[in-house]
């Protein structure tokens, strides 16, 4: 692994960002952050999604990071997905309104 190159790319990294600055985030995404993954997701993003869902626990976040198994990418979102999230979204706006 080049680490240089690593390195420049740590800006990009959603979980060391939420790390570093979680005093500024925290109130900022209270209640907003939702992750949803495949457990076989096929850019292999599944790991990255387990380290963050640890770090936001470990940060005391409210986050919700769920993941399925037996789903991909691309057959993640079934019909029973869409139709929960859709009912979270109106209960969040209704909750904001």
């Amino acid at each position: 692994m080049d680490h240089g190159v690593a390195t420049r790319w740590e800006k990009y990294d959603i979980r060391l960002n939420i790390e570093r600055n979680w005093k500024a985030l925290a109130p900022k995404l209270a209640g907003k952050l939702y992750v949803y993954m495949g457990a076989e997701d096929n850019f292999y993003l599944e790991g990255a999604t387990i380290l963050l869902k640890q770090s936001l626990k470990n940060l005391g976040s409210d986050a919700v990071v769920e993941i399925f198994p037996g789903r991909d990418h691309g057959s993640l979102m079934d019909k029973a997905l869409r139709e929960r999230i859709a009912a979270e979204m109106a209960a969040q706006f209704r909750r904001i309104k």
